[in-house]
């Protein structure tokens, strides 16, 4: 990543798209935010906390803000990112 101060955007960025893959796979009404990320989590078998920390990460580069982060806190939310991300691909 080339700028580290957009970790957690991307971070959650990719958390995104895995619910948009989910309205694909599992022909889920597009519209319906909270069934969406029920069913991420279903597969990804993770707590709505886990992807609220990331979205949290992201929340001061998505509004215009920095973010300065740690080395320690990036490396903690690309772990946290990357559990959820396998954990998808291994039981989608």
């Amino acid at each position: 990543m080339k700028n580290p101060d957009d970790t957690g955007f991307y971070c959650y960025r990719a958390i995104e798209s895995l619910r948009q893959h989910c309205i694909l796979k599992f022909n889920l009404n597009p519209k319906n935010k909270s069934v969406q990320w029920e069913k991420l989590r279903e597969i990804a078998q993770c707590d709505e906390e886990s992807i609220r920390s990331i979205e949290k990460a992201a929340e001061p580069v998505r509004h215009g803000d920095v973010a300065s982060m740690t080395s320690e806190d990036r490396e903690n939310l690309f772990l946290k990112t990357w559990d959820i991300v396998d954990r998808y691909v291994d039981n989608s």
